[in-house]
């Protein structure tokens, strides 16, 4: 039929706790880590909805996301992992 399409798209939540981004929770108060973890979800959530980024693209828009919060640990071994993690399960779940 012309001038109709069907496209089924993939949608993600990301809600995870400063605890499960393995941030630094014993260096920081527990409000300000949590809205560190917020800002990484948020970011993981537009990136991959909003902006429908390949996942090259995902990965690299990420991991400067997680460089930016490297002071509360984003940047460490652990985070990484899990946007990795993460990222398997978004784009190959």
């Amino acid at each position: 039929m012309q001038n109709f399409k069907v496209e089924m798209v993939k949608h993600v939540e990301c809600n995870l706790s400063a605890d499960q981004w393995e941030l630094y929770t014993n260096s920081f108060p527990r409000e300000e880590i949590e809205a560190v973890a917020d800002k990484i979800n948020k970011a993981f959530s537009f990136n991959y909805n909003e902006l429908r980024l390949n996942r090259t693209q995902f990965i690299a828009t990420m991991e400067k996301t997680l460089m930016q919060y490297k002071e509360f640990g984003a940047a460490d071994t652990e985070p990484y992992r899990v946007l990795w993690t993460l990222t398997e399960a978004a784009y190959n779940g």
